[in-house]
């Protein structure tokens, strides 16, 4: 559905789980008929399958749209695949043919944090970057802190909370908000 909107409409398409904070037409100035958000640093790319998620902005009525929009309705009609056949690993693919219209955005623009660091955000400790567009909150890979239940986070990640603490003792005490 959102590739079809993208083609008819264009314009910024985003997941529940994110939030836009600045105007991101502007990626679309140097040329490319659709942008996508990467979700992960460039290190991280080697280790990643899929590093773009399923955000996006585009121009309604181009090639690469269309092109999507036909390639991820064949993949539902014709094969039944893991998630991110029609969103994440789709779109890698076609950023990652030069000839396609389609380019991924520099990290973070459209993402704000690595799925791994969004918590950071959650517990106040970073704000947005001034070239961050859009936040993809990853509502449902640390639900804990979505709904800021810290000690059940704390309890869970254990690693996370001893970085934020800065203690190798690390319980649910140290990250009481205000």
């Amino acid at each position: 559905l959102a590739y079809l909107i993208g083609r008819d409409f264009g314009g910024l398409v985003l997941g529940l789980d994110t939030i836009s904070i600045r105007s991101a037409f502007d990626l679309l100035d140097g040329g490319a008929e659709v942008v996508v958000s990467t979700d992960w640093p460039k290190e991280d790319f080697p280790k990643r399958p899929d590093p773009y998620n399923n955000n996006f902005i585009c121009h309604p009525h181009t090639d690469a749209i269309a092109r999507i929009f036909l390639e991820a309705k064949r993949r539902i009609i014709e094969e039944q695949e893991l998630w991110g056949y029609t969103g994440p690993l789709l779109l890698t693919k076609f950023v990652n043919d030069p000839q396609s219209g389609v380019v991924g955005c520099s990290y973070p623009e459209l993402c704000g944090w690595a799925p791994g660091y969004i918590w950071r955000f959650y517990l106040g400790l970073e704000t947005p970057g001034p070239t961050v567009r859009v936040i993809h909150l990853c509502a449902t890979a640390y639900r804990a802190l979505y709904e800021r239940r810290y000690d059940d986070w704390a309890r869970q990640y254990p690693d996370y909370a001893g970085e934020v603490s800065r203690r190798t003792d690390i319980n649910e005490r140290f990250l009481k908000l205000p």
